[in-house]
């Protein structure tokens, strides 16, 4: 019995220690910025960050996510280096269209294209950078949700 108690307390010990080593590891972000021109990928240090912001894809007027040129080439390029890839929304600018997109009547539908942005483009997962003025008390439901 004190052996059983002792054996289990071991690989309890053991998780801990192996969980603490891989969550205490760095992460370095960079950060793109798609948008009026495609930068040149060959410039991207892939073999010194872990994780990838790609900004920003941002919905139009009807809720649409406007996908930057070379958004998935960028993407495909990050995971050949084994980095995590992440789509950047919101931004320090303000978009008049966040406050009609996450209210009761429209969030569901627009998280819903948050989540297919993230499925069909291969993406590790979302970056939600929303600030300023555009939070409001629905940004919270947003999070939720998502």
């Amino acid at each position: 019995m004190l052996q059983s108690i002792s054996s289990k307390i071991t690989v309890l010990i053991t998780c801990l220690l192996i969980s603490t080593i891989t969550f205490s590891q760095f992460r370095v972000v960079g950060y793109v910025p798609l948008g009026r021109v495609t930068p040149d990928f060959s410039k991207v240090a892939f073999q010194k960050i872990t994780h990838l912001n790609i900004a920003f894809v941002n919905p139009d007027s009807v809720g649409n996510l406007v996908i930057p040129a070379g958004f998935d080439s960028l993407i495909k390029k990050a995971h050949e280096h084994k980095v995590k890839v992440l789509a950047s929304i919101g931004g320090g600018s303000f978009n008049p269209y966040y406050s009609r997109l996450l209210n009761d009547t429209n969030r569901k539908a627009f998280t819903g294209k948050l989540v297919q942005l993230v499925m069909n483009h291969n993406l590790d997962c979302l970056d939600v950078d929303i600030e300023n003025d555009n939070i409001d008390t629905n940004y919270v439901h947003l999070i939720i949700e998502l």
